[in-house]
């Protein structure tokens, strides 16, 4: 989140064109804040350094598919099929194939990169928070350290996934020959015709290569660089005067932009308290539960300390309670003590009500500053 610097007056003595001069009055008028609003800008911005991380990640790798096109299989578009065109892209390693080489199907390296992307992107959903309306997510820094361990593992897990690939990439191209040659009348493309294909499309691992991609990146909210007008002339106005737009919209946007992160990440923290007691209540309703269905809640409650970074009095100062109900008693003793099952349950149903209370609340708060709070739906891939 930058935020604006006071852009320094030129200190040389020399002739200055009035041109050169204005841009830098301009400059200089941008670049003040008042005092007072400076120093809140800075204090959110610290604040917020001090708690959160920001990280881009991405992890992409080849599961390759060629589209019923009639030039991919050197064919006239006149004697192309078309009910061929709406069996949609061939996949070139389906499970089948992939059993063919691998006998395992969680043995082969596709199978294990996209275990990889799951695995990432679980983490990134349970532990971060969306920032700036999703163009980077934010860990609390209490969980940096274990979040740069999973990432070492993945990364490690991405790499001997790539090296399977590269070396078992020759015969899995062949399995799919073999495969899809078989299904070449479903088609309506000849076995010929169908095997150049793949041969054309498909010629060697190194067309692929730049094509994985395993990237953690991670960067904090730091201040703007300004411009230096020591030594600008007047072609430099028009960069300068948009400049100094950025910087007056960056100075409005700073304090909106850090209390409305700090509101979407307590509503979303409580909102996962809310979600877990209530699938421990609906299990409990049911009679499906068990002791680790009341260990997931003790964890969520254990994990809320570190994941805090909006400082949630009202909700912190009800976890340790929380905590002591859910240790007080075994699962067992609740499925076997009716009495025990229907206090429990109505617990459960109080503490939900508790918290739903609280991010009523907080919605309100949130739709009179910012607006309307919109669902984001999560595609990763």
């Amino acid at each position: 989140m930058p935020v604006s610097e006071t852009i320094p007056k030129s200190n040389s003595s020399s002739t200055k064109s009035p041109i050169v001069e204005h841009a830098k009055d301009m400059a200089t008028d941008a670049g003040t804040v008042s005092e007072g609003e400076n120093a809140d800008n800075l204090k959110d911005l610290k604040d917020l350094q001090s708690k959160i991380t920001l990280i881009f990640h991405a992890v992409r790798f080849p599961d390759l598919t060629m589209p019923h096109k009639p030039e991919m299989f050197g064919i006239n578009d006149q004697d192309f099929n078309r009910k061929a065109m709406s069996l949609g892209r061939m996949k070139l390693f389906p499970d089948e194939v992939l059993k063919e080489v691998f006998s395992n199907l969680k043995d082969s390296p596709i199978h294990k990169l996209r275990l990889i992307r799951s695995k990432l992107q679980s983490y990134v959903d349970q532990y971060t928070f969306s920032f700036m309306h999703g163009m980077s997510r934010a860990i609390p820094n209490e969980k940096l350290k274990e979040f740069r361990e999973i990432i070492g593992s993945l990364e490690n897990e991405f790499d001997n996934a790539f090296t399977q690939y590269e070396s078992k990439y020759d015969a899995m191209i062949e399995a799919s020959k073999k495969y899809w040659a078989d299904k070449a009348d479903i088609y309506h493309i000849t076995e010929k015709n169908l095997i150049l294909a793949i041969n054309n499309q498909f010629k060697s691992f190194e067309s692929l290569r730049n094509k994985f991609l395993f990237d953690v990146t991670h960067f904090a909210i730091n201040n703007p660089s300004n411009l230096d007008t020591n030594h600008i002339n007047s072609e430099q106005l028009a960069v300068i005067e948009a400049r100094n737009e950025v910087i007056k919209e960056t100075k409005t946007k700073l304090k909106h932009t850090c209390n409305q992160f700090i509101i979407e990440a307590r509503s979303e923290l409580r909102a996962r308290l809310s979600f877990g007691f209530n699938t421990l209540l609906r299990a409990v309703k049911e009679g499906k539960f068990n002791q680790k269905s009341i260990n997931s809640v003790i964890k969520l409650l254990d994990e809320f300390k570190k994941l805090n970074i909006t400082e949630d009095s009202e909700i912190e100062g009800c976890i340790s309670q929380w905590m002591s109900s859910m240790k007080s008693q075994t699962a067992q003793n609740i499925k076997d003590e009716s009495a025990l099952n229907a206090e429990f349950k109505t617990y459960l149903e109080e503490q939900i009500a508790k918290i739903e209370k609280l991010q009523e609340d907080e919605v309100d708060k949130f739709q009179q500053n910012f607006g309307e709070i919109v669902d984001r739906d999560i595609d990763p891939f």
